[in-house]
């Protein structure tokens, strides 16, 4: 099926998913006391879904609440789990699952072989574990090695942050040497430690220290919304839209910073290289902005869902703006009315969808969406919102056309 957008300006009060990156951290905390996780409305992501079934397998038993989600660790151990196309499920439980000695079968769809097998391939020769590719997933054998672990981050920091959730409590330290890929996530997962009733220490910078440690009790805790889906909407609202919703002022997240960016109508300069999940929306922004915007940092795009740092400039130059691939990011010359018009591969990628969503804000005419129920990785329910807030959608037979 394909979705048809009508141009419409949304106003309204709506509520943000919870922040997917703080759940998953929350999750593999589960492992190591009981907690009840409130305001974790269902229906859950596919992402989300994707870390209850990993931490399913080390023994947590999850009940779904009224008003949330209960945790309880303790229960029988699986050995496979199924992480579909969450990257952050993968990398951020693969050094749990090894520092537990738990081997593990991951069941994963293709797409996200092809984007982190290299990766994780490289990490287990570090850690010393065995990889072993098989038909539709890969298996993991072995155990941290003992003393003080050193790892060098290599593009992502979501094996780092695994690495300090799997040594919570251990009295181990943990050296991250150059500089860390999206540091704000690994302070996310350090902040997120602490919530949880731990005390993770960095007595100089890359050097972690887990003192030894057991909280015991059930902790009760609150994700934070969503920073990455509250950007569509201050993306919406700065191309017009009137949404409220709950932002917090503070936040964990990187993407946190997204809100900064929309006021004003100077062209944008800005290295994306700790937020790559926000790049499409600012790219959509600077499209609005006279003069040339530069984006860069931007080389991860390339391993998302889909080639994003493609399929981006594909999808806004298709609409009317004018976004040049360069070989350090995106050139962007704004100032030109997006149009629409017509019919947009979403590529399968959540936010290609999401990024649609928010420019069909300010367009003419109506664009066709392949690909719209995607969001469902991320933000299930997003479709809804969206005709809750006045947006005009229609769902058409894959053949019909804009």
């Amino acid at each position: 099926m394909k979705l048809r957008l009508e141009p419409a300006r949304l106003r309204g009060e709506a509520a943000l998913p919870p922040s997917k990156s703080q759940l998953h951290r929350l999750l593999l905390l589960s492992t190591l006391r009981p907690l009840k996780l409130k305001g974790v409305a269902l229906p859950l992501c596919r992402d989300t879904e994707a870390m209850l079934s990993v931490v399913g397998c080390m023994g947590v038993q999850g009940e779904r609440t009224p008003d949330g989600l209960k945790l309880t660790p303790g229960g029988d151990l699986g050995k496979s789990c199924q992480v579909g196309e969450c990257a952050a499920a993968l990398r951020l439980s693969l050094p749990v699952f090894a520092g537990r000695g738990q081997e593990i079968r991951f069941e994963m769809a293709p797409v996200l072989f092809h984007r982190c097998g290299d990766g994780l391939a490289r990490f287990c020769r570090e850690m010393g574990l065995e990889w072993t590719l098989r038909e539709g997933g890969a298996q993991v054998r072995g155990s941290l090695p003992p003393g003080t672990l050193t790892h060098c981050c290599n593009g992502t920091s979501q094996l780092a942050s695994g690495l300090l959730l799997a040594l919570a409590g251990s009295g181990r330290t943990l050296v991250l040497p150059g500089e860390i890929p999206s540091r704000p996530y690994v302070d996310m997962t350090l902040e997120t430690l602490r919530q949880a009733g731990f005390h993770p220490e960095e007595p100089e910078p890359g050097v972690f220290f887990l003192p030894r440690e057991r909280p015991e009790g059930v902790r009760v805790l609150s994700p934070e919304p969503d920073a990455s889906a509250g950007a569509v909407f201050h993306c919406m609202n700065a191309l017009g839209g009137e949404i409220r919703f709950d932002q917090p002022e503070k936040t964990l997240q990187g993407d946190g910073v997204f809100s900064r960016y929309c006021q004003g109508d100077e062209p944008i300069h800005l290295n994306c290289d700790a937020i790559p999940d926000i790049a499409p929306l600012l790219a959509l922004l600077c499209t609005r902005r006279p003069g040339v915007s530069r984006l860069t940092g931007l080389r991860r795009l390339h391993l998302k869902e889909c080639d994003r740092f493609t399929a981006v400039p594909e999808m806004l130059n298709a609409l009317g703006a004018q976004v040049i691939p360069r070989e350090e990011g995106w050139e962007i010359h704004g100032g030109t009315p997006l149009v629409g018009g017509v019919s947009l591969d979403c590529r399968g990628d959540h936010r290609m969808a999401l990024l649609a969503a928010a420019a069909s804000v300010g367009l003419e005419e109506p664009i066709l969406l392949s690909g719209a129920e995607s969001v469902s990785k991320s933000w299930p329910g997003f479709w809804e919102t969206y005709q809750a807030l006045g947006g005009k959608v229609q769902w058409q037979a894959d053949s019909e056309e804009c």
